[in-house]
């Protein structure tokens, strides 16, 4: 399985800088965009799909563990199909 096989995930603001890394490393892969503003996540996703990504999005505050494994557990799913 070479790299662009594997699912990768990203988990990070959904400001200008997280955007940038989806574009990066996302290429044919699926992008989960998590920010602690549902609505930003949504734009960023919008701007992304735009452009043929494939994403979803999760409100998510990192500083909190429970609001952390929600989004693993969603990200489990995402992989699985």
């Amino acid at each position: 399985m070479n790299a662009n096989e594997k699912e990768v995930v990203v988990l990070v603001g959904s400001g200008q800088i997280g955007q940038a890394i989806a574009r990066r490393v996302g290429s044919g892969r699926h992008i989960v965009l998590a920010d602690v503003n549902q609505e930003h996540a949504d734009r960023a996703a919008a701007v992304l799909e735009s452009t043929g990504f494939k994403t979803s999005t999760l409100a998510v505050d990192i500083s909190s563990r429970s609001s952390i494994f929600g989004p693993h557990r969603s990200c489990q799913a995402v992989r699985r199909h």
